[in-house]
Formats: C-alpha cells, structure tokens, sequence
C-alpha cells in the first residue's frame, strides 16, 4: 500500500482545483496573476467580528484600485458563481418574472 506518484507538479494540481479567497488583503490583490485571477474570490466573512462591515465597499473598492473591470467582475461574482455551479442568470430571470407576477395580481 501507500501512495500512488503523482503525474504533475503539486503546484499544477493546485492551479486547477484550488480557490483563494480573501476578504481585507490587498496583496492578495495584488498577487491574483501568480495564482490563477480565475481562482480568487473575495468575501466579506460578514457577521463575524473580523468583517469591515459596514465599511467592507470603502475597503474593497480601495484594495481594486486599478484592477480591470473583467477581473473585478471574476474576484467579485463570476468565480464564486462558478465554484458554487450557480446560475445567477437564471435567478435574475426568476427574480423579474417574480416581480411581474406579483405586480400583475397573482399574488394575493
């Protein structure tokens, strides 16, 4: 028994199946291209007592200064939606005929 060797680097490995999160960490930021931008999520850890809330947008549009809207967008929503197998379209699409129907009287 024991292990079996494996056939790539651990680094390959971790650039694949590995995702970093971060919540106050503007070298995290900073280093989203040494780790894969595709594999780095933030979150605001909100309600424990370490958050920034309320102050947690101030903090983060601070720590993305600088950074492209399509990375944002990746560090903010899209990687964490892809993590999850989240359709937040759907949900959207959910979301607004909720709405219509609710506006329209079928909802008593």
């Amino acid at each position: 028994m024991g292990l079996h060797k494996i056939s790539r680097k651990p680094s390959e490995y971790a650039e694949q199946h590995a995702y970093w999160g971060f919540f106050d960490d503007p070298i995290g930021v900073e280093l989203r291209h040494h780790v894969g931008v595709d594999h780095v999520m933030w979150g605001s850890d909100f309600p424990h007592e370490v958050t920034r809330w309320p102050e947690s947008q101030k903090m983060l549009s601070e720590h993305m200064a600088g950074v492209p809207e399509d990375e944002r967008r990746k560090m903010l929503g899209e990687n964490i939606e892809k993590f999850f197998h989240l359709d937040l379209e759907a949900r959207s699409r959910s979301s607004i005929a909720s709405r219509r129907w609710t506006r329209e009287g079928g909802c008593p």
